[in-house]
């Protein structure tokens, strides 16, 4: 080979480099552009979550506050729910708070799959707050009976609670079954939100979502 064909053949390489050099530029710069673009999704994507969640607990936090003056009562013999106010007269009568037709908004049977147990709402949370607050004190002396309402047939307890969400009865389960493993120290319910108490102190803490409840250090867990 002369030199001058050698010269060419060096040249059109060069030549070949220099258009692979621009191709691997443009597929660079594709990429990059590429990741731009993903990032921007991801960031949209976030940003969509966020939301998401802010709407979920704005609705949840409507549901709760439909709920603030409602009590939920269980126990009470299927005979008798035809009359919800009436059975919620004698609850209160027998916790000593007074009470009338007139305190009462609504009331009736609310059908579950464990039975069926009686919803009521009150004008007011005061109300509310009065009888749940008294049947707690009945229940630390050993629960309140359908017997001590002179009701008929078997003696069964009778159970008062807050009316909760659905979500917030979930959170509120997974609370108890910590507690009955000895996870936590206490789980309660207040003013619809589920408070706990870790085992060895005293600090109250609101759970808000099934998350928070994962979060906690409980004890006998590392840090």
């Amino acid at each position: 080979m002369s030199s001058e064909e050698k010269m060419s053949a060096i040249w059109n390489k060069l030549d070949n480099i220099g258009q692979d050099t621009a191709k691997i530029d443009g597929l660079q710069q594709s990429i990059t552009g590429i990741t731009s673009r993903v990032d921007k999704v991801d960031e949209e994507v976030s940003e969509l979550k966020q939301r998401t969640q802010e709407l979920d607990e704005e609705i949840e936090s409507m549901k709760s506050y439909q709920r603030k003056n409602n009590l939920i009562i269980t126990g009470v013999p299927e005979q008798l729910l035809g009359n919800c106010i009436n059975v919620i007269i004698d609850i209160a009568y027998y916790l000593d708070v007074k009470l009338d037709e007139t305190y009462i908004d609504a009331a009736h049977p609310l059908p579950t799959r464990h039975g069926t147990k009686i919803v009521v709402k009150f004008i007011n949370r005061w109300i509310k707050e009065r009888i749940l607050n008294a049947y707690i004190t009945e229940a630390k002396k050993g629960g309140l009976k359908t017997t001590a309402l002179s009701y008929e047939g078997p003696s069964q307890h009778v159970y008062i609670s807050e009316h909760l969400t659905p979500k917030t009865e979930q959170i509120y389960y997974e609370a108890r079954q910590l507690k009955r493993a000895n996870k936590i120290q206490t789980a309660s319910v207040r003013n619809g939100k589920v408070v706990v108490k870790k085992s060895g102190s005293a600090l109250k803490i609101t759970i808000a979502s099934l998350d928070d409840l994962k979060k906690l250090k409980l004890e006998g867990e590392e840090n």
